[in-house]
């Protein structure tokens, strides 16, 4: 009778091993752990994003919160109101880059190192545009003139970084890294850029756009 007992728990324990071995090959091979990492990466990335497009443009239009009906939540969200302000991104921001690029005892992946100096690049490219736009505009328009042609502007270059953080982290889930054509070589000079400063190499010189992302 034990002998049968001993038998049904060491088959039991058998199972258990076999579906935690398979689970670990599964989380290794299609790198969960990191994908996780990013996407919260990218979460906290497009809340900083919503809420400035928000204080900046007063209100969104109609059609974006039909498209993205989840929007009203993340806006009205206490957490991404304490981070989101633009003080505290910018020192998250940096903190995180100098955590990376320096702190070589932290062994984040790749992937996850990419992404974190990718959007904080983005974040910079994007403030970057709007001070150019305010310059333009306020050297060519007065008055309500000026205040509307700076809001369109505003509103075209948060969009613009909307769907580029979305196709960004698209590339993100697929496990590589962003890529651009030559009508968009700016920002392939941005993904460019920061594998350079993460000293990535390519996988092969014909083909620029392709690293070597293995831990």
């Amino acid at each position: 009778m034990q002998n049968t007992q001993k038998k049904k728990e060491n088959k039991i324990f058998d199972i258990y091993e076999k579906i935690v071995f398979k689970l670990k090959t599964f989380i290794k091979k299609f790198k969960i752990l990191d994908k996780i990492a990013v996407t919260l990466l990218y979460v906290y990335a497009l809340s900083v994003q919503l809420y400035t497009t928000r204080i900046s443009m007063g209100e969104f239009p109609f059609f974006f919160y039909v498209l993205f009906p989840f929007i009203p939540k993340i806006l009205n969200s206490k957490l991404v109101r304490l981070l989101a302000v633009p003080e505290k991104t910018y020192f998250i921001y940096i903190f995180l880059s100098e955590i990376i690029i320096y702190n070589k005892s932290l062994k984040l992946p790749i992937l996850v190192k990419f992404n974190a100096l990718y959007i904080f690049t983005l974040e910079l490219l994007q403030n970057l545009f709007i001070s150019i736009a305010d310059l333009l505009y306020i050297n060519e328009f007065t008055g309500i003139a000026m205040k509307k042609k700076m809001k369109e502007a505003h509103w075209n270059i948060y969009f613009s970084f909307f769907l580029l953080y979305l196709y960004s982290y698209f590339w993100a889930m697929l496990g590589t890294f962003p890529k651009f054509n030559r009508a968009f070589i700016l920002l392939q000079k941005v993904v460019d850029s920061v594998a350079f400063w993460l000293r990535i190499k390519r996988v092969s010189k014909a083909d620029e756009k392709k690293y070597n992302i293995k831990n």
